[in-house]
């Protein structure tokens, strides 16, 4: 995930492609380490935390009455849920990435996100049960089946 940072002292760059770059005066290295990035300088070392550094968009699926997992590299936490879908898969596509979820001709239980988010958010990882009935939602009445869980998320540092 730090590959492609860049950190830079004054206009020199100290850190790219996940690397220290020699040759700034007065900084001997800079190593990544799970807190961070440690930057060795003339009179020690100073750490500091990258804060902000989101992963890819993260998917994960799960069938009705199975369990969702959803997982960040280590270090990280669930930072937000981009979308989250239970109901019928008719329309829905599973590609992970940034466009948005179609969902014409399906039905989703309402509340789908705000119980992954309820589940997941600032968490390494999260299970989540795709069982409608856990959902406690109106929408039951209205969907006449429910076949997959889907959620898009993103992990931060």
């Amino acid at each position: 995930p730090l590959s492609n940072l860049s950190i830079f002292e004054a206009s020199s760059p100290i850190w790219m492609n996940g690397a220290y770059v020699p040759g700034t005066k007065g900084i001997s290295g800079a190593v990544s380490t799970s807190a961070g990035i440690e930057v060795r300088v003339g009179s020690g070392s100073y750490s500091f935390a990258v804060n902000g550094l989101k992963t890819p968009l993260e998917c994960a699926t799960a069938p009705a009455g199975d369990t969702l997992v959803a997982t960040c590299p280590p270090g990280h936490v669930i930072s937000e849920i981009a979308y989250a879908h239970f109901g019928t898969k008719i329309g829905v596509s599973e590609a992970c990435d940034d466009a948005p979820m179609t969902m014409e001709g399906s039905c989703s239980i309402g509340s789908a996100k705000h119980n992954v988010e309820r589940a997941c958010l600032g968490r390494n990882s999260c299970i989540v049960a795709a069982d409608p009935v856990l959902f406690g939602d109106d929408n039951l009445k209205y969907c006449p089946s429910y076949d997959l869980m889907h959620v898009k998320y993103s992990c931060n540092m």
